[in-house]
């Protein structure tokens, strides 16, 4: 939050939101390792209740994440910029902008049905399918949005495009 209030207005203000998924790709993974410590994929450790942190860190990553995904819409549009849905942007920013959707519905999707049920085991198969694919989603979500400030740095586009064409020419030689 201190890094959204302090590049909010100014031209870096991409960076508060790449450091929050960056944040959330961490927070997905170590939840992931948590889960499958509960089920026992992974040497529990001693003397830590596991289902407390999981369960902690889970529900700060939805927030996280949740939270991450409006930003970015109010991010945009209080510099009236397109938003993701609106085809004028490169195509980078538009898949990022979708994808960033999708793994916001994921993980609404994936933390409801285990606070709504009353007996766990009948959402454990969904959750922990689901939470697999967030972190494979964000690591998906983490290219995109790199890709995505790639492409709209017009000066780091060309200087990747030199070197891209650059590296060709070595390879071919």
């Amino acid at each position: 939050m201190i890094v959204f209030v302090f590049t909010g207005e100014t031209e870096i203000r991409w960076v508060g939101h790449a450091l929050a998924g960056i944040f959330s790709l961490v927070f997905s993974v170590a939840a992931a390792v948590l889960g499958a410590m509960m089920v026992g994929r992974i040497r529990k450790m001693q003397g830590v209740n596991l289902f407390r942190l999981h369960r902690k860190i889970t529900i700060y990553l939805a927030l996280l994440i949740v939270g991450t995904f409006f930003y970015g819409l109010w991010d945009r549009t209080s510099h009236g910029e397109p938003l993701f849905w609106q085809h004028v942007e490169p195509l980078a920013t538009v898949v990022q902008g979708w994808f960033g959707l999708v793994v916001t519905i994921i993980t609404v999707v994936q933390i409801v049905p285990c606070l709504a049920a009353k007996d766990r085991r009948k959402t454990r198969k969904l959750h922990m399918i689901l939470g697999y694919a967030l972190v494979l989603s964000l690591v998906i979500q983490t290219f995109l949005g790199i890709e995505a400030a790639l492409v709209e740095s017009a000066e780091v586009a060309i200087f990747t495009r030199s070197l891209l064409q650059g590296l060709r020419g070595l390879a071919t030689a």
